[in-house]
């Protein structure tokens, strides 16, 4: 790129320089001409446009414009906050971030920052206007819950870390955002009981395919994700081994890895830390089994699929079968989610811990599985204080 010298000009008692610069213009990088000030012409030090001390600083200042010209860079101070979440985030994010989560994010900038941050530059942004946003839509009309707000915050403090790693901003304003006020609560989450799960279940008779959907939810805490990226070749005898996850049609990897060693084998030959498996217990069999026989029997291809031959998309199914069925026998179909809830709270239940169900749902710290996914357990609670009594008798007898 060729180097430009930029031409001094004298304006309103001030000396300026005159030179050319990139800038997105409705999304794309384009050419301007800009000024920049220079200084006050005060009749001594700077006199004219030809002073050398003039020249020096515009020197100085067009080393830094063609410095950055020469990197393909935008002037910090001109680039609007949606052209780099159109131009640089939203790509970045579409390539490294699962599409589940690339969703979520788009979600909560379509509706709630894109209007927010309208016309306003990464270099106009500041702390203040990120607080009294959430002040502002954590209250009346809006009243938006603390996992909202968080997830708000999340995304666009996401964004200008990328823009500070980029070299495009100095500081990420967002890092030091706080709603200046109360929040309200988020709704305690919902499960189903074992009892509901084997309702529901027998209510589908005649839908093997949707008795299996919920049985690998309610019994093995399958995500929706991974049940409709089963295939055939994944199901034997004794386990159903987890190789991917389809999410709005996308097929990849599922959202949790396993740590294992490279050398470590899962039993179908797979790498460990690319395939998990679950024991395929009878309440998840017999669907299954009833399913392929009557698709025909296959060995090979998806275990649920649609007309196209493309995984099945739940969410359609819940809504035009699942969901009709159930409700037509007064049973509440509260989605799939609480089902994969349920199971790790009937584990726990019955075994009175949660490290078997921290197994099933494959998560890497417990706290996530007792925080997100047990439910509270009346029994349990009553069982541990009938423990406590007997003890402080036993400690009272002896005293």
């Amino acid at each position: 790129m060729r180097l430009q010298s930029g031409h001094i000009y004298e304006a309103a008692g001030a000396f300026f320089v005159r030179y050319r610069d990139n800038q997105i213009v409705e999304g794309k990088r384009v050419r301007v001409q800009r000024s920049h000030r220079l200084c006050t012409k005060d009749g001594i030090r700077y006199r004219s446009v030809k002073d050398k001390n003039v020249k020096i600083l515009r020197d100085a200042f067009m080393l830094k414009v063609n410095e950055r010209n020469a990197l393909g860079r935008i002037n910090t101070q001109e680039v609007k906050i949606v052209d780099f979440w159109d131009q640089t985030y939203l790509p970045f994010i579409q390539e490294n971030l699962r599409p589940s989560t690339v969703h979520g994010y788009k979600k909560v900038w379509t509706q709630h920052l894109l209007n927010h941050f309208s016309d306003l530059t990464l270099h106009q942004y500041r702390t203040h206007i990120g607080s009294h946003f959430l002040t502002t839509i954590a209250g009346k009309p809006l009243h938006l819950g603390r996992h909202t707000l968080a997830h708000v915050r999340s995304v666009a403090s996401g964004l200008f870390t990328h823009a500070v790693n980029r070299g495009v901003t100095e500081s990420n304003p967002w890092h030091d955002v706080k709603v200046l006020g109360k929040v309200k609560e988020p709704q305690g989450t919902t499960h189903y009981t074992l009892e509901q799960a084997v309702k529901m279940i027998g209510a589908l008779k005649g839908h093997p395919d949707c008795q299996a959907i919920l049985a690998l939810s309610c019994f093995l805490g399958l995500r929706p994700g991974e049940i409709a990226g089963l295939q055939w070749p994944d199901i034997d005898d004794n386990w159903i081994h987890i190789r991917r996850a389809v999410v709005r049609g996308i097929v990849g990897a599922t959202k949790t890895r396993i740590k294992a060693a490279a050398d470590q084998l899962c039993s179908c030959g797979l790498p460990l830390s690319s395939c998990q498996r679950l024991p395929l217990i009878a309440p998840v069999a017999q669907p299954l089994s009833a399913w392929r026989k009557m698709s025909g029997d296959p060995t090979e291809g998806w275990v649920l699929s649609s007309r196209s031959g493309n995984p099945v998309n739940l969410a359609e199914l819940n809504r035009r079968v699942i969901a009709p069925i159930l409700n037509s026998q007064g049973i509440r179909f509260k989605g799939l989610y609480p089902g994969r809830r349920g199971a790790a709270t009937i584990l726990t239940e019955l075994t009175g811990s949660a490290i078997a169900a921290q197994q099933l749902l494959r998560h890497q710290d417990l706290a996530v599985t007792t925080k997100n996914y047990v439910q509270m357990i009346p029994e349990a609670l009553l069982s541990a204080v009938k423990l406590l009594e007997a003890k402080v008798t036993s400690v009272t007898a002896g005293s």
